[in-house]
């Protein structure tokens, strides 16, 4: 039989860009063993894990739907990874300083001193810069050199508290929640300007930044409700009523919804984002907090603090499927992590070489080039 170019690349869309020379006809056994490599690959690739703070570290295995490690020294509240996956850092929130983990031994490896209280944090897409928000003193954010794990610049924006930030795609504006303010600062990342102070609801928190840059989802606890920021003119365009204290919030990977947790109804909130509109309310634990989307889209973890459990939701259906026990109060669910795999060039050619002495395969040509990476890390 003839193989199928598509699926082809699907089976091996991990991997990067492929371009195949064909044509091929494939043998039932070589047809066989292809499809099973392929699923097997398939299932590699789309394994992923997320990392949950609170008063305790906790590691979820998404493909098992278990706690996969707990890590009870460590505790705290944002998490940012690095683009490599080798490092996280991790907002203490309630004291000082940023915890520096290597994420190869579970283990704090450095800890970044900070004059006040970090809520939020996130990194530059290169990895070079960690921004951190400070709690108490006005309006400010900490820049932080990642190589020296040293404060480089320290942005004063205004004179309310900073809690959640949010970076750009490209990482050349940074959106910043003002909590007291009851606004949302934009700063050009290059020279720490203060582009724009744009006023949300009341008690402004967390945000989440659409995967395209065009827009900004902010939640207002007190006002029960969501701005939505047009990153091009700085305004906001829509304001989406959630009652009952919006806290966390991700976005889905087209950029088509938004998921919300509602801290004192228990629930999470979904958000068609074209519209933008409120569609549907999905029950999980109690007191949930933070929010995240897998990389896939396929799935959305919740931490509930109060149940002191994690719920698994499938978007395709919008439905819980799994409530995992976690050790400690679960607060915020760090970035999905996806396991690079290795090209098998010779995997592969090895495996039309046993199809050849089966004697039931007649190749006339094949080739493979590939961009010699795995699939990029997950931002």
């Amino acid at each position: 039989m003839t193989s199928n170019r598509e699926s082809d690349r699907r089976c091996f869309s991990g991997i990067g860009p492929l371009r195949w020379s064909y044509p091929v006809t494939m043998g039932k056994s070589v047809a066989l063993i292809f499809s099973l490599v392929c699923a097997l690959w398939s299932g590699a690739a789309q394994a992923q894990s997320a990392y949950i703070t609170g008063s305790e570290l906790n590691l979820i295995d998404v493909t098992t739907n278990t706690l996969a490690a707990n890590l009870p020294s460590i505790s705290g509240f944002a998490i940012a990874r690095s683009p490599d996956g080798a490092k996280l850092y991790v907002s203490k929130g309630s004291t000082t300083g940023i915890d520096v983990i290597d994420t190869a031994t579970n283990s704090v490896v450095y800890s970044i001193a900070t004059p006040e209280k970090s809520y939020g944090i996130a990194i530059s897409p290169d990895g070079t810069k960690l921004y951190a928000t400070q709690f108490v003193l006005g309006g400010q954010v900490l820049v932080i050199d990642t190589a020296s794990n040293s404060i480089t610049a320290t942005w004063s924006l205004g004179s309310s508290s900073t809690y959640g930030i949010g970076l750009s795609p490209d990482g050349a504006v940074a959106y910043v929640s003002s909590y007291s303010g009851n606004g949302l600062y934009v700063v050009n990342t290059t020279n720490g300007n203060l582009v724009a102070t744009v006023p949300m609801g009341v008690l402004t928190t967390n945000l989440a930044v659409s995967p395209d840059g065009s827009r900004v989802y902010v939640n207002n606890f007190i006002s029960n409700n969501v701005s939505v920021l047009d990153t091009t003119t700085n305004s906001v365009v829509a304001t989406v009523a959630i009652v009952g204290g919006p806290i966390g919030i991700d976005v889905t990977p087209d950029g088509s919804r938004v998921y919300v947790s509602v801290r004192n109804s228990g629930t999470v909130a979904v958000i068609d984002a074209a519209t933008p509109s409120f569609t549907s309310s999905i029950p999980v634990g109690s007191g949930p907090a933070g929010v995240r989307v897998s990389t896939d889209g396929s799935t959305v973890l919740v931490a509930n603090r109060t149940s002191r459990t994690v719920s698994v939701i499938r978007t395709a259906t919008n439905t819980v499927v799994a409530t995992i026990a976690v050790s400690g109060v679960p607060d915020f669910i760090g970035p999905f992590t996806v396991p690079a795999v290795a090209v098998p060039s010779l995997s592969f050619y090895a495996l039309i070489a046993l199809g050849l002495l089966l004697g039931s395969v007649a190749l006339s040509r094949i080739r493979v080039t590939s961009n010699g990476h795995g699939p990029p890390p997950a931002v």
